[in-house]
């Protein structure tokens, strides 16, 4: 019979996986399973350019109660499309690069850290605020976005550093890096970038 391997623990960034969203907005936890790794001497690099988020995640006990206080589940890990596509890049035995722009906060230092326990080797600048979602999710399912994407929104096409996409065999772009500039800008160098390497680009337009 076919052997079942158990997916890993998730920090969800909201989507119904039906959308196919979910996949791409997820961070992998290593921790709670048993990485893969690959049969030949050279991994595949993966290279992803979005948001490094903290993602905070409350789930509601019931409906939220205005001017009171509600009962939830809370919790917090790293996120953003480019960032969970790089941790579960990572669990699926490939390497694996983050850039974007993060905070000199706490909540930036808490992203970092996160990212690189799973194996995300993170790049990019360092200032201001770290991007922070906060998603509220009702028993039955439903959810909504408060978004701060703070400096994450302010990486440029200077920032870019050529370096960064050495080797790379795979781009994922965010969405949200294509919604105002400078971010565009340096989106379209990332992948200037990369195409320079031969490497095939993939685009989340999900935002």
């Amino acid at each position: 019979s076919s052997r079942r391997t158990e997916r890993p623990r998730v920090a969800s960034r909201p989507a119904k996986p039906a959308s196919g969203r979910q996949a791409a907005r997820t961070a992998a936890d290593p921790g709670q399973t048993q990485q893969r790794t690959p049969s030949d001497s050279r991994r595949m690099l993966i290279c992803t350019l979005g948001d490094q988020t903290l993602d905070v995640v409350v789930r509601l006990s019931g409906p939220l109660a205005t001017g009171g206080d509600t009962a939830a589940e809370i919790h917090v890990a790293p996120g953003g499309q480019g960032a969970n596509v790089a941790a579960w890049a990572v669990f699926l035995g490939a390497s694996a690069r983050s850039i974007g722009k993060r905070g000199v906060d706490d909540a930036g230092r808490l992203v970092r850290a996160g990212l690189e326990a799973r194996g995300v080797k993170v790049l990019g600048p360092e200032a201001g605020r770290n991007a922070v979602i906060c998603s509220l999710v009702s028993p039955d399912g439903a959810r909504s976005m408060a978004a701060d994407r703070a400096s994450s929104a302010d990486l440029s096409a200077e920032e870019i550093d050529a370096a960064w996409l050495d080797g790379c065999d795979h781009l994922f772009v965010s969405g949200y890096a294509l919604l105002r500039e400078p971010a565009r800008s340096a989106a379209v160098r990332t992948v200037e970038l990369a195409r320079a390497h031969g490497a095939p680009v993939s685009l989340d337009l999900s935002t």
